[in-house]
This record gives structure tokens, sequence and C-alpha cells, in this order.
């Protein structure tokens, strides 16, 4: 419940189903180049999130991934969301940087 930050691991291929729903201190989350894959409401109840990076290596995301994020910024490496990105993954209408090149 203390969990503010997390960097994955380099080695990270998918992150799971619920994997860090209702983790309410998460602030932000960089998920390594080579994930994905990302599961249903991976991060959704996420209260206080309010940054994720997702690199273009991330070909799918399953629906309502970011549940209720309420503060949350997206930012995406690609340019556009990959071809197999279910159209609610981003359910709650969370803002969305494309084309983010930053850390």
């Amino acid at each position: 419940s203390s969990l503010k930050e997390i960097k994955l691991s380099s080695s990270l291929i998918k992150i799971g189903s619920f994997a860090f729903s209702y983790c309410d201190s998460l602030i932000s989350v960089v998920i390594p180049e080579g994930t994905i894959c990302i599961e249903q409401y991976a991060f959704a109840y996420c209260t206080s999130l309010e940054r994720v990076v997702i690199p273009e290596s991330v070909e799918t995301i399953e629906h309502r991934v970011f549940e209720k994020c309420s503060s949350l910024t997206i930012y995406c490496r690609a340019l556009k969301s990959a071809w197999g990105w279910n159209p609610s993954w981003n359910a709650f209408r969370c803002p969305v940087v494309w084309g983010y090149t930053g850390e």
C-alpha cells in the first residue's frame, strides 16, 4: 500500500490481469521496452497514478487497463495504438501523449 513508483524488470514480457490494481499510493510506472502485453485491469483503481510510460514494443493492451485512474496521463512511445490494443484499453479517457521521447 506504500508503493509509489515502480520500475519494472527489463526482462518483463507481460503485466498480468489486476497486477497493480487498487495500489492507491502508486504514482508513476515506466514499462520497459520488450514488454508485449498488458492484461485487463492491470492498473485499475490506482487513484493516485499520475504517469505511465508505455514502450513501442507493447502489441496487446486488454480492456480497462486504467479503469478509474482519474489523475493519469499516459505517455506512449508509439505514434498510435497497435492493432492488438482493445478499444476500451483507455475507457476512462485519460490524456495520452503519443510519440513520447522523454524519460
